[in-house]
Formats: structure tokens, C-alpha cells, sequence
């Protein structure tokens, strides 16, 4: 970075780097460091205004691009805190690059998130000394910040797991090869302001080095800005197999069941999901709440119609009947028949509260069972660190793509938040919350989706908006106890499997395909949901997943059928295409999906022929061509997609399905950039062309 601007002189900023590097070389080396002072020293950088100028293009940037955490205070910077995209990177373990860090945040970020080691490049050196000093006063350790020019090929000479390039492709486009090259697992890329330039400016670039990619989300523009903007945040690798592990798989120890060993923070979890209790029964001591409850008598009746029950395992009822059946143990040593939770478990929670497997003949184990949890946790000592003889195993959260709209918020001892679908083991986060018990070991399993044969055979929406949904579908390895149907990540219905014969003398080496048949009959999800899973699972854990995109209002299973692949295709470009613009589609059924999926857009029903498409002044966003190139003779297809590229303005892109279709060789302008394989309910893949 080279000129100053502003009110800052060059003694100033001199003078605050050195006052700023003495605080925390000089006297932390006496012995102690003063908060206050480097508070306020770093305070005063902040407050002034500060410009830097890069060497390359003359590109502005100040001293309150990121937002920063001074202790208790957050700055407000010009950019957003990027903690969705970053929450889809799993750190855990892996070394990363920061390249073009400015103040540090994401480098502090990513390790909040577990990485083991964060080395952070920023040019400008005053940028560099205000991210140390914010390392030293917010306690951060394993993060490094150097002065370095990331233009500059020389300083790519040692490799990390993963590469932050957040904003500075205008700085690395002509050292990509030696970006790509030192990124040993995953090279994350946030792009500029976009204006239809994703796939020929950052995707095609990227992909020569790193073929396998997928979109994180978008990020914010600015914050500040009325102007609005969208950048896009991209994920590359070497291949699928690598950006997934990078993506989603645990990098933690592996406990026997496949899940990351992590340790829950037993208070920050127990307030997102237990606070309607811990709020309203606050108590100095677990021996006064239980005095509480005790002393207070109970109508079970009237409890039964509060609307409270509802709300399960996160209302305050549950659990206040949970103690009151505990006491109630605790002193007559039994769980009789008229033990107040055996009672409201069997009476109200469990007609109210989806609990498969669990009848209200099995109230009274249940309750002796958690009850025992609950001594044990009285019991214990009060830190998780010496709780080696606790019998209870660690609780287990499980973790779905895509997250349920209200995810359980579990967050672990690293501050890192997991957005998790399912719990298992809400009484022993409550037993340590009340008990006083900091700590506990989990095991965190991410939903894994091999793939499954299986076939959709009906899909209707009627009139009064009931969705039927029959078929039958096994996985190579396993049976299913039961199938579950999910609709934009909430499950709706699930179903037991029925006997399949036919399906059975199809696949006679799978003993178990003959159990494979399931059928759903439940209210249709919204209009504007349309991701439906069908996902068969064994011990609570889906063994695969059959994945459909339907269009609104549609109700064949040709149109379903054709909504799978290329639904696909276009509900992973939403996150990167503009969300509006011409897009053209290739047939009626076609047009349909493409406008349940981008309902922004201004969709064109075309025919087969491309020859008429690039008469309009307004060149395309997009094209989705469907099964046009089947009905094209071969000799035809590489003169056709020609035409059909040129329709497309630079940067858009062309989906479309494939059954052996496409030509040996593409037309110079075009680029393979996405394939997906085929789906259990549509034999082509779709692939996404983008136009060069």
C-alpha cells in the first residue's frame, strides 16, 4: 500500500505502531500487559481517518473496513462479520492462510473456529500493527499477522490446509497458479461486487488449478452502503472428495459411531435452549430450586392444557414437571403410577410431542432411567475435567444438510456454534446446567447420504393440499427402520417400510430390498418450499437421501422427474447468479421449475431451435435447455451449441441434461464448470455450461 490520506500524518501513524508494538513487546517482557492502555491506543488508531492506498490500481482501503472486537465493544467496520459462510469451513485441526487480512478478523475467526495455526498477510504495516495489538487484547493466541505483498509470487512458499482470499482477487489473478498450489485442502474465494461475472471472472480462472467448487452463500456488499451489492463466497479443491471433508466432515477424534469428540458449553447451550426454564426458576442453589418445587403444588390437569407442552424439551413445563416427578422419587424411592412426570410424560408430552418408538407404556422406565442420570449428575464433581467415572455417555448431536429452519443452537468449549438438528441426551444438558457441571463430552455426528436405489412412483398435490408420496427406495448396506420425508429441512411425515416383492426379485443379492416400499400422505408444504428428502434411517440416522426439486403447482411425476436434476442445477446458481434477468427456457415444463426456483427472473419460453434465441438486443442471464440436445441428431449438437451460447451473455450459463449428449469437444467459448450425477428418480446428469 502506498499514500496516506486523510487526517493521519505519517509521524502519527509512526508513532501509534511503535507505541502499539511497545505495549505489547516491552512491557508484556516486564511482566504484565495493560489492557487499558492498548485499548485506548488502539482506540485512537481507529478513531482517526486512515486510508491506504494499494500499489496495484490505486484501490482505497481504511482503517474501518472490518468491524473489530475491542473486549466488550464491537467496531463498526464497513463489512459484515461473514459468519454464515465461515460457519460452512471446518477448521477444526487445519492450518490457514489469511491472505490481504487488514485488522485480523477473519484470522481471529478462523480460529475461534478451531484451526490449529492462522498466519495473516496484510501490506500495510500500520493495518498489521493494530491486528497484533488487537491478538494481544482479546487474549488470542496461534494467530500471526506478517507484512507481505500477496501480488507477489515469492511469499507462496509454504503450504496450508486452507486459504482465505476474502476480497483480493484483484491482488492474486496473477499469482492464482501459486495460490492454488500451496492450498492443500480448500482455496475460499469471495468475489467483488458481481454483475453476471461469477463463472467467467472467478469460477473458470479457479478451476483450471482447482476443479472441484461450490458456492458457500453471499456476503454483503457493505454494510453501510444503501447501494447495495452482492459478492458471492466460493469454495475450490483438487476434487469432490477433499472440498466435502473441508466442508462438512469432522476434524476432531473420531468416537466409534463415526462422530468428532467435542466438549459442549454447558451454559451458552443450556441458555439458547433451555432459557424458558433456567429464566423463570433461578435459584442460588439446585438444593432451593428442588425445595421449590417440591413445596409447590400441582394440578397435572391444568398443567395438560397449558400451551407450553407443546414446545417439548425448549419450554419451561417439561422441565418443571421433570423435577417434580425427581423429588417425588427422591423421596419415596420409587417411580410409582402416580409419579407426577411418569403421569404428565404419558398423559400430555408424549400425544403432543413427536417421540417415534416411545409408547406411554414405557412412561415408568423412562423416568427411572433419566431420573438415575439426574442422581448421578448431583453426585458428581462440579468441572467436566474430573468427571472420569460419570456413567452417562456423552450426549449426541447430530448435524443435517440442510440445517432445520429453527436448528438447536449447541455451542462447544472452542465458542464454536454448531446448527444442529437433533439431540440426544436433553436431560443430561439440563442435569449439568442445574447442577453447576461447566462441561460435558459429546459426539457430534454429521448426516452422511451414500448414495440409495430407489424410484419416486406418485407425487400428487390435490385440491384440498394434501401431498401423496409413494415409492420405494434401499440402501446397499442396511434396511431402514423408517423412512422420513423433509421439506426444505423440516421433517413432515415419516413412514414404516412395507414389503416390496417386486422389488425383492429385482435385486435378489440385497436381502433386504423386499422392505423397501414407503408411502406419505400428510399437509403439502408451502409453495415457496421446494426441496423435498426422502431419507430412510436407521438408528435416527439417515443411511442415504433421494433429493427432489418440484415446481409450484406441479403435479406429474414427469414435471417432478425433471425438477430433480435440473432443480439442482439452478437452486446451487441462486446463491451466485443475480437473482433476476432474462432466462430462457427450453419448453413449457422446463419454464415451470425455473420459475418456482427463481421467481425474480423473467422467464422465456423458447422452443428447440437456438437459431431465433440471439435475435433480441437483451442477451440472457441464463438457459435452461432441459432434454433439448436429445432430440438434436449428433452431427448437429456442437453447431447447436454454438447457438445456444451465443444467447447467453458473457459470464451467464447454460444447464442442461445429459445422457451422452454433449460432444467429445466444446465450442471455444464454452466451459464445463458443474455436473451432478444422476438421481435416484432421473437417469441423466445435468451438467452447467457457463459461456466465456
Amino acid at each position: 500500500m502506498g499514500a496516506v490520506a486523510g487526517d493521519m500524518s505519517v509521524s502519527d501513524r509512526s508513532q501509534l505502531i511503535g507505541e502499539i508494538e511497545r505495549l505489547i513487546g516491552g512491557d508484556r517482557a516486564r511482566g504484565g500487559l495493560d489492557k487499558s492502555d492498548l485499548s485506548a491506543v488502539i482506540g485512537s488508531a481507529l478513531a482517526l481517518d486512515y486510508v491506504s492506498e494499494s500499489c496495484r490500481g490505486g484501490i482505497q482501503t481504511g482503517n474501518h473496513y472490518q468491524s473489530v472486537r475491542l473486549g466488550a465493544t464491537v467496531t463498526a467496520g464497513f463489512r459484515g462479520d461473514r459468519t454464515d459462510v465461515l460457519d460452512r469451513i471446518d477448521f477444526r485441526g487445519r492450518t490457514v492462510l489469511d491472505l490481504g487480512s487488514n485488522l485480523g478478523e477473519l484470522s481471529r475467526a478462523a480460529r475461534e473456529r478451531g484451526a490449529a495455526r492462522v498466519v495473516g498477510i496484510e501490506y500495510d504495516d500500520f493495518f498489521v500493527a493494530i491486528a497484533r495489538g488487537l491478538n494481544a487484547l482479546n487474549d488470542v493466541e496461534g494467530v500471526e499477522f506478517r507484512q507481505g505483498d500477496i501480488a507477489d509470487p515469492r511469499i507462496y512458499d509454504e503450504a496450508f490446509d486452507i486459504v482465505l482470499a476474502f476480497s483480493v482477487f484483484q491482488y492474486v489473478g496473477d499469482v492464482l497458479e501459486h495460490v492454488c498450489r500451496i492450498a492443500r485442502d480448500v482455496l475460499v474465494v469471495e468475489t467483488h461486487k458481481l454483475d453476471g461475472n461469477l463463472l467467467r471472472d472467478y469460477v473458470v480462472p479457479v478451476r483450471k488449478q482447482l476443479p472441484a467448487f461450490t458456492a458457500l452463500g453471499r456476503s454483503d456488499w457493505s454494510i453501510r452502503s444503501e447501494a447495495g451489492g452482492q459478492r458471492a463466497v466460493m469454495a475450490f479443491a483438487r476434487d469432490e472428495a477433499v472440498l466435502a471433508a473441508a466442508l462438512t466432515a469432522a476434524a476432531g477424534e473420531r468416537g466409534d459411531a463415526g462422530g468428532a469428540r467435542e466438549r459442549v458449553d454447558v451454559a451458552r447451550t443450556s441458555r439458547a435452549l433451555q432459557s424458558r426454564f433456567l429464566e423463570c426458576f433461578s435459584f442460588e442453589s439446585l438444593e432451593h430450586l428442588l425445595d421449590a418445587v417440591r413445596t409447590t403444588s400441582v394440578d397435572l390437569g391444568a398443567m395438560g392444557n397449558n400451551r407450553d407442552v407443546a414446545r417439548g424439551y425448549r419450554g419451561w413445563l417439561y422441565w418443571f414437571m421433570y423435577l417434580k416427578g425427581y423429588v417425588e422419587y427422591l423421596d419415596s424411592g420409587v417411580v410409582g403410577d402416580t409419579n407426577a412426570f411418569r403421569r404428565y410424560f404419558a398423559e400430555h408430552h408424549l400425544p403432543r410431542v413427536d417421540e417415534p418408538g416411545i409408547g406411554s407404556e414405557q412412561a415408568s422406565a423412562i423416568a427411572q432411567r433419566r431420573f438415575a442420570d439426574l442422581d448421578a449428575m448431583r453426585r458428581a464433581p462440579r468441572h467436566a475435567d474430573d468427571l472420569v467415572d460419570k456413567p452417562s455417555p456423552p450426549i449426541r448431536i447430530t448435524v443435517s444438510d440442510p440445517p432445520p429452519p429453527d436448528p438447536l443452537l449447541i455451542t462447544f468449549t472452542t465458542r464454536q456454534t454448531e446448527r444442529a438438528a437433533l439431540l440426544d441426551g436433553w436431560h443430561r444438558l439440563f442435569g449439568a446446567a442445574i447442577c453447576g457441571i461447566r462441561e460435558l463430552e459429546a459426539e457430534v455426528v454429521y448426516e452422511a447420504y451414500p448414495p440409495v436405489h430407489g424410484r419416486i412412483e406418485h407425487y400428487e398435490v390435490t385440491a384440498d393440499g394434501t401431498l401423496r408420496l409413494d415409492g420405494w427406495c434401499f440402501s446397499s448396506s442396511e434396511p431402514w427402520a423408517f423412512i422420513e420425508l423433509r421439506a426444505c429441512g423440516r421433517a413432515i411425515a415419516r413412514a414404516t417400510p412395507a414389503e416390496r416383492p417386486d422389488v425383492a426379485a429385482a435385486a435378489p443379492d440385497r436381502p433386504h430390498a423386499g422392505a423397501s416400499g414407503f408411502s406419505f400422505t400428510c399437509p403439502a408444504p408451502p409453495d415457496d418450499c421446494l426441496t423435498l428428502d426422502v431419507l430412510p434411517t436407521q438408528n435416527w440416522l439417515p443411511i442415504g437421501r433421494m433429493r427432489l426439486h418440484r415446481g409450484r403447482g406441479a403435479h406429474g411425476l414427469h414435471h417432478l422427474a425433471l425438477a430433480t436434476g435440473i432443480g439442482q442445477s439452478l437452486a446451487a446458481l441462486q446463491s451466485v447468479l443475480p437473482p433476476d434477468g432474462l432466462v430462457l427456457a427450453v419448453g413449457s415444463e422446463t419454464a415451470a421449475v425455473a420459475g418456482s426456483l427463481l421467481p425474480a427472473a423473467e422467464i422465456r419460453t423458447v422452443d428447440g431451435r437456438p437459431a431465433p434465441w440471439h435475435g433480441d438486443d437483451d442477451a440472457a442471464r441464463l438457459l435452461i435447455a432441459g432434454y433439448a440436445l436429445g432430440g438434436v441428431p449428433e452431427m448437429d449438437r456442437y453447431a447447436w451449441l454454438e447457438h445456444a451460447a451465443t444467447a447467453v451473455r458473457p459470464g451467464g450459463a447454460l444447464v442442461l441434461g445429459d445422457r451422452g449428449w454433449l460432444p467429445p469437444d466444446l465450442p471455444p467459448h464454452v466451459e464445463e464448470v458443474l455436473r451432478l450425477p444422476p438421481q435416484p428418480v432421473d437417469a441423466s446428469e445435468t451438467v452447467t455450461l457457463a459461456r466465456v
